[in-house]
């Protein structure tokens, strides 16, 4: 904050030539909160109390899972990554992630089998991506029974990857 006169300027924020004042003496300018708040969205700014979503990627390679933790971040969510279903079960908290993005190859359990777990611990909101290189009728089934709510086959299109989670998530497609 900043003073300016007798008024408190709310936020560095603002759009050039454009001011908001607090003006608790009934002096001073109006502030106009839509106007700001607009302004700030539109230039790509989050509110303070809006923090990251965390997307869960579970991927054993790790030049993959370091691709989608930079794509996701980007995004403007928080990627968690994980190689492999037995560090995520490990680490389950009792906080949902927003979506999972799972590879259906891990090592030791498969990604089905903690899409499985996932839902047990989680519930039926928790939206699951499963991406893979495997497109065969069996797997395809197998993902669907798993409980996922979408299939990516690899290699995946950012944007599509990152318009789906926002689509699942809630969150404004830019």
């Amino acid at each position: 904050m900043q003073r300016i006169g007798p008024f408190w300027s709310v936020s560095p924020y603002a759009p050039p030539g454009w001011r908001a004042y607090d003006a608790p003496s009934g002096t001073g300018e109006p502030m106009d909160v839509r106007r700001h708040i607009v302004w700030f969205v539109q230039q790509g700014g989050r509110m303070m109390s809006d923090t990251p979503r965390r997307i869960l990627i579970v991927d054993d390679n790790p030049v993959v899972a370091r691709a989608l933790g930079v794509l996701i971040r980007q995004a403007g969510f928080e990627p968690v990554i994980f190689h492999s279903a037995e560090k995520v079960l490990e680490n389950l908290g009792k906080e949902a992630p927003a979506t999972a993005v799972i590879d259906i190859h891990l090592p030791g359990s498969s990604g089905l089998d903690l899409s499985h777990e996932l839902r047990a611990a989680y519930g039926s909101n928790l939206p699951i991506i499963i991406v893979s290189g495997d497109t065969s009728m069996r797997t395809l089934n197998n993902v669907t029974n798993a409980g996922a709510t979408h299939f990516f086959s690899k290699p995946v299109r950012a944007s599509q990857l990152v318009q789906r989670i926002r689509e699942l998530t809630g969150s404004p497609v830019a």
